[in-house]
């Protein structure tokens, strides 16, 4: 099994929008499955969808490089 933490740092819609804080914990098995998500943000529901399909599903990490995350439109309503 296999921890990683990312941060936000490198999201350009998050430096654009000053929400840097916050990091997302994935948990995966040794053949690349994810196993488990833990997202901290601001707006991370918008984010947890796609994480919790991959689970469901028992797909790999690699399935979301492919995954396209629709733009947030959050503050246009």
């Amino acid at each position: 099994m296999h921890v990683t933490e990312f941060t936000f740092l490198g999201n350009g819609c998050v430096i654009a929008e000053r929400q840097m804080a916050g990091k997302i914990k994935l948990v995966t098995d040794c053949k690349g499955r994810v196993l488990g998500v833990d997202i901290v943000r601001a707006y991370a529901g918008e984010l947890i969808l796609q994480w919790q399909t991959l689970v469901g599903k028992k797909k790999k990490i690699l399935a979301m490089i492919s995954a396209i995350a629709p733009i947030r439109l959050i503050k246009n309503v």
